[in-house]
């Protein structure tokens, strides 16, 4: 299994976008309080670089409260792992069948971005705005380089 981080995170997030994406302009997304996955600067970046670019006008991030740590996605996690320990894995194909099995009730779907010739499918090619243009490069004068590499290292 992959490193379970904000880069897995990102790329689900991001293709989940690229398929079923209907121009929504405001987004509003639960995510569990897990700290490697979802509460990290990456994901936040990520989500601010899809308001700078203009693929959204807003988007809204929250989490469960504290405490409340159980989450509806979770059990099924939890059968997936069980299933990959008993069951022999040998290739895509057959990981994509665990989940059609272990999901009767249609609920989860395994979706893979590859064909079987492995060429990456998208849906279409967007461009992207300048980024550079949209906002102003503030120089930090008046801090040593000490300074500056404690505020990297802090912030």
């Amino acid at each position: 299994m992959p490193e379970k981080g904000a880069n897995i995170v990102i790329s689900l997030v991001h293709n989940y976008f690229l398929l079923y994406e209907h121009g929504e302009k405001y987004l509003t997304i639960h995510a569990n309080n897990c700290p490697d996955q979802n509460k990290n600067n990456l994901i936040m970046a990520y989500l601010a670089w899809q308001v700078i670019i203009g693929y959204h006008d807003r988007i809204k991030y929250s989490f469960m409260i504290a405490g409340h740590t159980k989450f509806s996605p979770d059990s099924f996690f939890g059968l997936f792992k069980l299933a990959l320990v008993k069951l022999e894995v040998d290739d895509l194909d057959d990981l994509v069948k665990v989940v059609k099995n272990l999901s009767t009730n249609k609920y989860n779907l395994a979706q893979t971005i590859f064909d079987k010739k492995e060429n990456q499918v998208y849906k279409e090619q967007v461009e992207i705005k300048d980024i550079n243009s949209s906002s102003e490069i503030i120089p930090l004068s008046g801090l040593t380089a000490l300074r500056q590499w404690n505020l990297y290292n802090e912030v």
